[in-house]
């Protein structure tokens, strides 16, 4: 039995010393997580990744905040980690260290994060410019936003509402689309996804720009029975558009259109006509002070034989009877024009049948000179004009 007891009391002894002598041995460090990482962030989450290339059980994790220490807030398995209800437009810092048993790596790097903002902040418009060189209006603005993905740019003139025109990333905007003479107001709002900012405070910037100056050079360049060719050649300093008006004999005007080129066809006229064409130089809203003028005499189409036999066949003093000889050549009728004086102008007095041959004027004045000519017509054009044959009334 004492022998028995002995041999308990070496053993035990063995176990204490190996116990002792292994508690004293230090245990191998464990590898440092490495390559920590953000992997996605939102407004109330935020997800981080790191590597880990040795064995392990597990991962501490802590977490602060800008002015706070580290504390624990979990344990994982995993080598990445989504923490969740956090606060909007907060910065925090994380750091890992793995852990097997009782031995503990050292911590990690730490790595920072801040979380997207609920509310993007408004940005603040700081110039509206008119660039007279460039003719571009050059929008800059301020931003103290940390999230947003692009700026949403939206102009109203002085008679429109407003409309987007653009969505860019910088906080900096060039437009060329506007016309002179008009007022344009231009807001920024930030954009993230679906979520934008307050639109900002409006900023107004005038196109005030001199009138154009006056066409010049402006010719007419070809001229038919159908249709009139004008053209101009000259250098106008901003001029986008040319505006075409014509004017017939009475007075009475048209705006014909606009064009970008310098030249304009007009197959809008009526043959024999006589009609002054004025352009004028367009630049936004506003338009040269006066136009070019050019005057265009718009030749008859000549369809139908001439006329012949034209005479004075008999006169007094108050009329004067008229003759022609023409056959059947496809006539609607005849125009009859009379001018008064040497002085005097040709006017229409009569249209008459296609098949009459004498016209008998009265009415006139006694002891006056009248001239006379004549020409055929019919849908498609006319005659060219007869002799002209003259007579004074007697007294």
């Amino acid at each position: 039995m004492k022998k028995f007891s002995s041999t308990i009391l070496i053993l035990s002894s063995i176990v204490v010393v190996i116990f002792l002598v292994s508690s004293c041995v230090p245990m191998k460090a464990l590898q440092t997580p490495f390559n920590l990482q953000v992997v996605e962030v939102s407004e109330t989450s935020a997800e981080i990744s790191w590597g880990y290339s040795s064995s392990y059980d597990g991962f501490e994790i802590e977490r602060k905040t800008e002015d706070g220490p580290f504390e624990k807030i979990a344990t994982t398995d995993s080598t990445i980690f989504k923490d969740e209800d956090l606060q909007p437009d907060t910065t925090y810092y994380y750091r890992i260290r793995a852990y097997k048993k009782l031995n503990k790596s050292p911590w990690s790097n730490p790595v920072n994060l801040s979380t997207l903002e609920a509310q993007l902040r408004t940005p603040t418009i700081t110039s509206v410019e008119m660039d007279q060189m460039e003719r571009k209006i050059k929008i800059k603005w301020s931003d103290s936003n940390r999230t947003e993905e692009s700026f949403e740019i939206r102009k109203k003139g002085e008679f429109g509402t407003y409309q987007i025109i653009a969505n860019v990333q910088k906080m900096e905007f060039e437009d060329s689309e506007f016309l002179e003479g008009l007022t344009y107001q231009y807001q920024i709002r930030a954009k993230r996804g679906d979520k934008y900012s307050d639109w900002s405070e409006p900023k107004s910037v005038s196109i005030d720009l001199p009138l154009p100056e006056t066409v010049r050079n402006l010719k007419v360049d070809s001229i038919s029975p159908t249709s009139v060719k004008i053209s101009w050649d000259c250098d106008i300093v901003y001029v986008s558009m040319y505006e075409i008006h014509r004017e017939n004999e009475d007075g009475e005007t048209v705006k014909l259109g606009t064009t970008d080129k310098k030249y304009f066809l007009d197959n809008t006229v009526d043959q024999d006509e006589i009609y002054t064409y004025k352009v004028y130089a367009i630049r936004g809203v506003s338009k040269s002070y006066s136009p070019a003028q050019v005057l265009a005499i718009v030749p008859p189409n000549i369809v139908l034989p001439d006329i012949e036999d034209f005479s004075i066949i008999d006169w007094g003093s108050d009329y004067i009877k008229l003759y022609w000889s023409y056959g059947n050549n496809g006539q609607n009728g005849f125009e009859i024009y009379r001018k008064e004086g040497n002085s005097g102008k040709y006017e229409l007095i009569n249209r008459v049948s296609a098949n009459q041959k004498y016209y008998t004027d009265t009415g006139l004045k006694n002891s006056t000179r009248y001239y006379y000519k004549i020409r055929a017509y019919n849908s498609q054009g006319f005659s060219d004009w007869s002799i002209i044959v003259t007579t004074v009334t007697t007294y």
